[in-house]
């Protein structure tokens, strides 16, 4: 298994004429992929994800780091094996000036479950929620069917909608603009399927001020195209660059490329069930009648003859690190 790197790719101040960073306002974005639907709880998904974590909103967040950092809620804790509190922020408002409650927390863990024909269903982060109690208005109490220690990260993948403006609200409501209203640092201004996705920045934010004004999303498929549009010009800022243009955007100093470790993985999963074991000979070629993949020696074997390093070497350029 290999641990990935997430580049991305900035432009310098050639980009940027002479205008200070600190005095840019908007910024343009070059991604590889778009999202599947507008709906937050449609598509568990990262292109889906990135783009509306910036109007929507969850419990809990987390850092670059990878470690919980509160969000909607201001502090949680487990109170037994089976309960959670959570006390959520006071003055948090939906976009259509709607305040946030502990009510829209529990309407949008339940509408999870109801939505149909979802490519990447989020019911797995809320199977273990068996009831969600409401003593006070910014307190929420959640039972779980069995001990949950990871809730609190579960609960960081679901975002919160209104339980009045979202009760009905459809995947075309979303894609349309018509219910894209959360809590988020910024608001929906427009989006085109597979094209472009435009936001502006919420100045009744609860949180800190975003340093940009607009930010306008490209979705650019082609790792080509996405870094000769940066070239050109037409984006300030590009992700996924491709590992075999590193070390040459690296060189240019009119570029800046960054990243960090993702918590991605690729493994193999040895098909140790059927006998006899399909594709699986000995050394005349002929088919064995025991699976020899049950036996965990086998397997460990299996591990050790990979070469982690050297696929992160070849295969990734550099851009990368086994994971232990």
């Amino acid at each position: 298994m290999s641990i990935l790197k997430t580049l991305i790719l900035a432009a310098g101040s050639m980009f940027l004429g002479f205008i200070p960073v600190q005095a840019q306002r908007n910024l343009t974005i070059g991604a590889q992929s778009a999202p599947s639907g507008m709906d937050p709880h449609y598509d568990s998904s990262n292109p889906n994800n990135a783009i509306l974590r910036q109007i929507f909103e969850t419990l809990v967040d987390f850092d670059t780091s990878g470690r919980l950092v509160p969000r909607l809620a201001e502090s949680w804790r487990a109170i037994d094996n089976h309960t959670w509190e959570f006390r959520l922020r006071d003055s948090v408002k939906f976009h259509d000036g709607a305040p946030f409650s502990a009510e829209d927390l529990a309407f949008s863990y339940a509408r999870v479950p109801t939505i149909a024909n979802s490519p990447g269903p989020f019911t797995p982060f809320i199977r273990s929620i068996a009831t969600i109690e409401i003593p006070e208005p910014r307190r929420a109490l959640i039972r779980t069917r069995e001990p949950n220690p990871f809730l609190d990260w579960d609960l960081s993948n679901i975002m919160i909608l209104s339980r009045t403006l979202h009760a009905n609200a459809t995947l075309g409501d979303f894609n349309a603009g018509r219910a894209m209203i959360g809590t988020g640092a910024y608001r929906h201004v427009g989006f085109s399927q597979g094209e472009r996705h435009e936001i502006t920045r919420n100045p009744n934010y609860w949180g800190e001020t975003q340093p940009w004004e607009r930010v306008v999303t490209r979705f650019i498929s082609n790792a080509g195209a996405r870094v000769a549009t940066l070239l050109s010009g037409d984006v300030d800022l590009i992700d996924f660059v491709p590992v075999q243009d590193v070390q040459r955007l690296t060189n240019d100093p009119r570029l800046s490329v960054f990243g960090v470790a993702s918590n991605g993985t690729a493994y193999i999963f040895p098909n140790a069930a059927p006998d006899p074991p399909p594709f699986v000979t000995d050394k005349q070629g002929r088919v064995l009648e025991r699976n020899p993949l049950r036996d965990a020696r086998v397997r460990r074997a299996l591990s050790l003859a990979i070469n982690r390093q050297g696929i992160v070497d070849r295969l990734l350029m550099g851009q990368g690190m086994p994971a232990e």
